[in-house]
């Protein structure tokens, strides 16, 4: 028993060295977020920067960093010492052209980012490529910006950003083929050959669809609400949405069996902010025609609104501990805004915060 446990201690202090260890990679060519090949050697555009101080507009390149003595002592050590903004005042980055000298991919466990070195005038700077082409901070010369719109967190986005979040694996493939591309999976399902050729193919997919998505600063999701009666005091309606509820992106479904998925993925999400938006603000006068739109010929009032829920999402996952399923996971998200409307086909905006 003793030796047991020093062997299981070893190896969980091996399994955490390794974790923290910091490893360096060279790289000749890297396939950023938007999809274009970046080499060495490539021109790269220093478009705008994206973000201010607390009292000016003007806007600061924040993925920029200064190299120091030692370009890849300082991407090992992560700091990530911004260009100051004096020194950006005084030597105006926007539109500076710079060339490709190296690119680094920094792995510490399961995190990497890419670095590219690039040389302005006589000094090495180093850039964190996809979060810089994200904000628009730089662009490859002759290309055009990837536009990153808000998201919807329907099925397919939520069940790929849940595999974005753990090691991709087998099932996970096969449940994405048999959920997404339900024709491919039954045409192919039988020669084990032709299969595990369609397998490989939709995991390259898979991966190109979780950088594209998760290169998205925000997703929205439509949530069906009751609300109570109006508050005459406060000039409000109060709904039902609350921290505490989880609300499906992909629900249990009985009737998905296959003999090659041993289980199927059921997602929710929960919002940390929820009843910070639950108050619907409108006048007596709105609330009064509201009101009267949803009364039916016997006088009897629905209390059903839908929501644009816009929101940012926790890269975490807990287990619903309501339920004996293992793989019945919840998002955290945090909402951004939130759109209440008097109709399903969200045409009639009620109220927006």
């Amino acid at each position: 028993m003793k030796i047991k446990l020093i062997l299981f201690s070893s190896l969980f202090l091996f399994s955490v060295i390794v974790k923290s260890q910091v490893v360096l990679e060279n790289l000749t060519e890297y396939e950023a977020v938007d999809f274009n090949i970046y080499k060495l050697g490539d021109t790269i555009v220093l478009n705008q920067g994206s973000y201010s101080g607390q009292y000016s507009s003007k806007k600061y390149f924040e993925y920029i960093f200064n190299s120091g003595f030692s370009v890849k002592n300082e991407i090992k050590k992560n700091t990530r010492m911004k260009i100051s903004k004096e020194l950006q005042d005084k030597y105006s980055l926007k539109n500076q052209r710079v060339i490709i000298k190296d690119i680094i991919k920094r792995v510490k466990g399961e995190n990497e980012i890419v670095y590219i070195v690039v040389l302005r005038g006589f000094i090495k700077d180093y850039i964190d490529l996809d979060q810089a082409i994200i904000t628009k901070e730089i662009v490859k010369e002759n290309t055009q910006y990837m536009q990153f719109f808000t998201n919807h967190f329907d099925e397919k986005a939520g069940y790929l950003y849940y595999l974005g979040l753990k090691e991709l694996n087998d099932q996970d493939i096969l449940e994405y083929m048999y959920r997404f591309e339900k024709k491919k999976f039954n045409l192919f399902k039988d020669d084990e050959f032709e299969f595990q050729d369609k397998k490989e193919e939709t995991k390259e997919i898979i991966q190109k669809e979780i950088k594209k998505l998760r290169a998205q600063k925000e997703s929205y999701i439509y949530i069906k609400v009751k609300y109570d009666k109006y508050n005459f005091e406060n000039s409000s309606f109060k709904s039902n949405i609350n921290n505490s509820t989880g609300y499906s992106i992909i629900e249990k479904n009985t009737f998905l069996m296959t003999p090659q998925i041993k289980t199927f993925t059921t997602l929710s999400i929960n919002f940390n902010n929820a009843t910070e938006y639950s108050d619907i603000k409108v006048n007596k006068e709105q609330a009064k025609v509201l009101i009267e739109s949803k009364k039916n010929k016997e006088g009897k009032i629905d209390r059903t609104l839908f929501t644009k829920v816009i929101f940012k999402i926790d890269d975490k996952l807990t287990v619903d501990s309501n339920t004996i399923i293992n793989d019945n996971y919840i998002f955290i998200g945090e909402i951004v805004n939130i759109e209440y409307y008097a109709d399903k086909n969200y045409k009639e905006l009620i109220y927006k915060k």
